[in-house]
């Protein structure tokens, strides 16, 4: 799968009048978003019902664009927006029966779905055996420290991950940058970063998948420093005076930085918030459009609260970096691709460079030009 290549796109968004009118901010456009992206309740799906078969076709229309992906090199940049429309227009569908019991063998449409939109290259089994065979890293009592309380409260995931294969993995990881003399170390909280590719693929792919994505899509989130994830801090706070004004002066006077509010959501990707199930539909979003928009994501999650925030005058009750609203993937992204498009182009670049410092934005993973999505 992973021989699909990401095309080069334009300007990421699309030209759209403000979003925010200074008579009304922010409260028309999240009642808007909420009302377009209220889930319906449904009853349990059944082999053969409405929702079954709805599912399995949209899964097919996956399929069908991975094969002709792989069949049809000279078509990848037109397959890969296709892959990106699709997962932002339909997401991806539940899982089936077969992938809840083989995921760890045979993977998942999203395990598969990912290593695509993330470019892994070949995934090499002796090199990770040799790096598993090293034994315990530099880093291994700091790494205990912290995989026994990776989602400890999700069963699904305590069934399908047991720590021991997630120790073993990050050490393997630590043992890699050692042997390549690279800045990145392990960081606390990286275990939040990591388990989900275990949840969704077979360990193998699990660690090349992980260490691409932390060697080339965000490296200064993971150096002795951090500094990727406190660019990321400062553009959250230009971000949400740019989207909510009112609310921005309101949390400065009570004192509620980006440090406080911030720094767990950023530095995980959002991966501190339960549940893991909304974190999954999350992350194929920002794996379709570039991890650096999760910056636009949590100040969709802050802003999706204002009310309470606005109405109190101690917010820290409502919202801490620990505290945060549970994750709402579908309403979460909607006001992120609103918010994305009415960012400055100098904020919108120092976003997207803000993970690698790239001197040139990793324009394969962009939000696609004049791209828009009907609410």
């Amino acid at each position: 799968e992973s021989r699909m290549e990401s095309p080069v796109a334009s300007d990421p968004r699309a030209s759209v009048k403000k979003m925010i009118p200074s008579d009304s901010p922010t409260n028309r456009m999240i009642t808007s978003v909420r009302e377009a992206t209220a889930p319906i309740p449904s009853p349990k799906v059944l082999i053969g019902s409405p929702t079954f078969n709805k599912d399995m076709e949209l899964r097919k229309k996956y399929e069908a664009l991975i094969s002709k992906g792989n069949s049809h090199p000279e078509n990848l940049a037109a397959n890969l927006y296709e892959l990106r429309k699709l997962i932002l227009v339909e997401g991806l569908p539940p899982e089936t029966e077969e992938e809840q019991t083989k995921f760890d063998t045979e993977g998942t449409l999203r395990g598969r779905i990912w290593k695509i939109l993330l470019r892994v290259p070949n995934l090499d089994a002796n090199k990770y055996i040799s790096l598993v065979e090293k034994g315990s890293s530099q880093y291994y009592q700091k790494i205990r420290n912290d995989t026994f309380r990776t989602f400890p409260t999700n069963k699904n995931f305590q069934k399908r991950v047991p720590e021991d294969r997630l120790i073993r993995l990050l050490n393997a990881f630590v043992h890699s940058t050692a042997q390549s003399n690279s800045k990145l170390n392990y960081v606390q909280g990286m275990n939040v970063v990591c388990a989900p590719f275990l949840y969704v693929m077979p360990e193998l792919d699990a660690f090349w998948t992980f260490t691409h994505f932390v060697k080339t899509c965000c490296p200064l989130y993971f150096n002795t420093g951090i500094e990727g994830a406190f660019a990321g801090l400062d553009l959250f706070e230009e971000i949400l005076k740019i989207a909510d004004p009112e609310l921005s002066v309101h949390l400065d006077s009570k004192n509620m930085k980006a440090e406080v509010i911030g720094m767990p959501a950023v530095l995980s990707f959002s991966g501190c918030t339960p549940p893991l199930e909304e974190l999954l539909r999350l992350w194929d979003f920002l794996f379709a459009f570039g991890i650096h928009i999760n910056i636009v994501c949590v100040v969709a999650q802050i802003v999706l609260i204002r009310d309470d925030l606005l109405a109190t005058e101690h917010p820290s009750k409502v919202l801490s970096g620990r505290t945060f609203p549970s994750l709402d993937a579908n309403l979460i992204i909607s006001v992120t691709v609103q918010l994305v498009r009415q960012l400055p182009e100098a904020t919108y670049q120092r976003l997207v460079m803000h993970p690698t410092h790239s001197k040139k934005p990793r324009k394969y993973n962009t939000l696609p030009k004049n791209f828009k999505m009907d609410l």
